[in-house]
């Protein structure tokens, strides 16, 4: 039998289907690149959802000052945690506002670069 730590961090990342049960509705998200505001705002964390297709976190996130309800991925770092500079993503509780910055990449998809908890 194998011993695992018991120490790891809690995350609040669910499966897809866990998700659904909860009853949250990704498909309620946009994905759009289009759809997706670039800049500094405020933003609710909703829920997240692991990546079936690369290792990240699917971050769905309702824009405080519109509503607007969009999708962002935050990557695996090089220290392999889900972490935006000191904030570790899978920690966070759903219902968090962030004070987000959203940039385009070279190919001109939006990507999450900041997400910090508002006191």
């Amino acid at each position: 039998m194998t011993n695992y730590p018991t120490t790891a961090p809690k995350n609040n990342v669910l499966t897809y289907h866990a998700a659904i049960a909860a009853g949250h509705h990704p498909k309620s998200y946009s994905y759009d690149k289009d759809q997706i505001n670039i800049g500094a705002y405020h933003a609710i964390l909703d829920f997240m959802i692991w990546s079936k297709t690369v290792p990240a976190i699917d971050c769905y996130l309702r824009v405080k000052q519109t509503g607007q309800r969009i999708t962002l991925q935050v990557y695996r770092d090089s220290r392999q945690q889900f972490r935006l500079e000191e904030t570790l993503i899978a920690q966070l509780p759903f219902g968090t506002v962030l004070a987000v910055v959203v940039e385009r990449n070279s190919k001109q998809i939006p990507v999450l670069r900041r997400a910090a908890p508002v006191a």
